[in-house]
């Protein structure tokens, strides 16, 4: 926030702090100029300058953390409040937990199986196959093609 002229902060906090408004609205509501519907064109550049999202990112992350404090506090005040029915006060007491760092572990367990595709493992397989199933496997293998003398005839359909 601190690298943002004035007229960029006052714009990263029209951002916060009004939900939902424009890009346009905040640009005016920081003091740029509307002549001509020049705010539109300075909120894009406002808005697309890092600067400026680097400051929207510091400022969300500082409201995020303060209202984080209140969150658990209205969780700590649900979990012991006897009013409260007891399946809310338990999800208000897991919620505490998990995200206080003291939620149940988690195991995942990941299986992968791996293929040797490569030509050597290729050719040992098809070997393994051959010999299987009482076929040489050099002659399967082999560069060597075999010519066979044959004659046919042509049979037609009709």
């Amino acid at each position: 926030m601190l690298a943002c002229n004035a007229s960029q902060r006052r714009y990263v906090l029209a951002i916060i702090e009004v939900p939902g408004i424009s890009r346009t609205k905040a640009a005016i509501r920081a003091g740029y100029s509307n002549v001509a519907g020049g705010a539109k064109v300075r909120a894009f550049e406002v808005a697309h300058n890092p600067v400026v999202q680097a400051a929207i990112r510091e400022e969300a992350g500082k409201r995020l953390s303060s209202s984080s404090l209140a969150a658990a506090g209205i969780l700590e005040a649900l979990m012991q409040d006897k009013r409260v029915k007891p399946a809310d006060r338990i999800k208000a007491a897991g919620m505490l937990l998990d995200r206080s760092g003291f939620g149940a572990a988690q195991t995942i367990n990941v299986n992968k199986t791996v293929t040797d595709r490569s030509g050597t493992a290729v050719l040992a397989r098809l070997k393994e196959l051959a010999s299987k199933h009482g076929i040489d496997p050099m002659k399967l293998l082999s560069d060597e093609t075999a010519v066979v003398e044959a004659e046919f005839t042509e049979v037609s359909d009709g």
